[in-house]
């Protein structure tokens, strides 16, 4: 926890303590100045508290629970994570991209895939809370009734929902979370809260089609209307903030990394990030 605002050193007073107030006018300004760092000293407690609360706020979100995040006292605020929406026609390797980004470069644990509710049935190898969170469809309405989502969208006659609470909790710690959703999903989050969104391209249709075959999971009629859902989708490429096209994988790998290092770049991550080295470094 962050030093009591009563520990703050009297040295830091001692200039306003040492003016002559000849006239109303520096008495008052004393005042003000005094008013002024003892709000900076507030607000900085303020946020330091709210950081070390928010592994027991993630709790009910089941999401990202950290039981070893510890006090921010003499150290750099926490960075607030970025909410990345991920979308991409099937087929496009959205999928594959994402999977080797949090599995080969998140050693530090800064990454996550958000974790959806769905009411379709669970695929071999999938586990409940790990891939989705699998409910009924009763279940997954009184969720929408009760404004648990940020999202949601009925997709191949199944739905899908994003917890508001896990993402709020995760962000909360400095954590990146990544929304594998469609452009409706993207619509709704975008009008509630900040975020940096991608579409993934593949090189062409054909390629597409060919990628869609290759799996061996869908009849030639299932795959026709991803096709046709997929055309669809593209149309919406340029609601989003990046554009990557996935002919090679490496390179589109390069590119979502390169996306994500830019952003952890931003003046507001970095004043958030490295506040006591700036104020070090600009301090009179």
């Amino acid at each position: 926890m962050a030093a009591d605002v009563g520990d703050a050193p009297a040295a830091s007073y001692e200039y306003f303590d040492r003016l002559e107030y000849d006239s109303g006018r520096f008495f008052i300004r004393h005042l003000l100045l005094k008013f002024a760092a003892f709000t900076s000293l507030l607000i900085q407690e303020f946020s330091a508290f709210r950081i070390w609360l928010s592994p027991f706020r993630a709790q009910d979100g089941g999401l990202c629970y950290n039981q070893n995040t510890v006090s921010l006292k003499g150290t750099d605020m926490a960075q607030q994570g970025t909410l990345y929406i991920i979308s991409s026609p099937s087929g496009a390797g959205k999928s594959s991209l994402l999977n080797a980004l949090l599995t080969q470069h998140n050693s530090a644990g800064k990454m996550q895939l958000s974790v959806s509710h769905t009411t379709r049935a669970t695929r071999p190898g999938e586990e409940h809370g790990v891939h989705y969170h699998f409910v009924k469809v009763e279940e997954f309405k009184a969720l929408i009734e009760r404004g648990d989502f940020l999202e949601w969208a009925e997709v191949f006659g199944n739905y899908y929902g994003t917890s508001r609470a896990a993402i709020e909790a995760c962000l909360a710690q400095g954590i990146d979370v990544f929304l594998d959703i469609d452009w409706q999903g993207a619509r709704q989050i975008r009008a509630q809260m900040p975020t940096k969104s991608i579409f993934i391209l593949p090189p062409s249709r054909e390629e597409l089609e060919r990628r869609l075959i290759g799996r061996g999971q869908d009849s030639a009629e299932v795959i026709k209307g991803r096709m046709e859902k997929a055309i669809a989708e593209m149309v919406h490429y340029d609601e989003y903030d990046y554009v990557i096209i996935n002919e090679d994988f490496e390179q589109a790998l390069f590119q979502l990394r390169a996306v994500i290092e830019c952003q952890r770049l931003e003046l507001r991550q970095q004043q958030q990030a490295q506040q006591n080295l700036l104020q070090q470094l600009l301090a009179e």
